[in-house]
C-alpha cells in the first residue's frame, strides 16, 4: 500500500473513531430534576434532544441496600445517530438523585424489567429464565445476568446523561 493511501486511511479512521466516541458521551439536557420529582414505577419517560437523539428513561424504584442507604434504579436507552443506535445503562442514584454510577448493558432486551424487594429482577421475552440480583449490600461491583449469559461492570467514573 503506498504512504499516501496509509495517512488516508489513517486520518479517517481517526475521524470516524472521534465522532464515534463523541457521540457515546450521551450529553444532552435532560431535566433530571422534574424526571426525580413524582417518577411513576414502570412508567417510560421519552427525552428528544435537538438533534433528534431520544433517551428513554424508566423508573424502577427504591432499593434498600447496605449501611441503611437507598438507591434509586433507573434504566436509560439512548438511541443516538443516523443508524439509529442504541446505548443502555442502568443508573444508580442515591434518594436524594446523586448519580452514582451505571451498569453498561449490551443489549436493549437484556436490561432488567422490574425490581422485587431489593432485588433487581432480569427476565426474556417469554419469561423462560429470570435471573434476581440482590442490591442489598449496596449496588455490586460487577452483575452477571444468567438470562443474557452477561456480565456488567458498575461504572462509577462515567456520567452518560449530565
Amino acid at each position: 500500500m503506498q504512504k499516501g493511501v496509509k495517512h488516508l486511511l489513517l486520518i479517517s479512521l481517526l475521524c470516524s473513531t472521534y465522532a464515534c466516541a463523541n457521540a457515546q458521551n450521551n450529553k444532552k439536557e435532560i431535566p433530571y430534576a422534574k424526571f426525580f420529582t413524582n417518577p411513576k414505577i414502570g412508567s417510560i419517560y421519552l427525552y428528544v434532544s435537538a438533534k433528534k437523539d431520544k433517551t428513554y428513561l424508566t423508573y424502577l424504584g427504591m432499593i434498600s441496600g447496605g449501611k441503611q442507604h437507598s438507591y434509586k434504579i433507573v434504566t436509560s436507552t439512548w438511541i443516538w445517530g443516523a443508524a439509529h443506535r442504541a446505548t443502555n445503562r442502568i443508573l444508580v442514584y442515591t434518594d436524594k438523585n446523586k448519580y452514582l454510577g451505571n451498569y453498561y448493558v449490551t443489549m436493549t432486551n437484556e436490561l432488567p424489567t422490574y425490581m422485587q424487594g431489593n432485588k433487581l429482577i432480569f427476565s426474556t421475552e417469554q419469561n423462560t429464565c429470570i435471573c434476581k440480583i440482590d442490591f442489598s449490600k449496596g449496588p455490586p461491583a460487577q452483575l452477571y445476568n444468567e438470562c443474557a449469559g452477561d456480565t456488567y461492570k458498575f461504572d462509577k467514573n462515567n456520567n452518560p446523561i449530565n
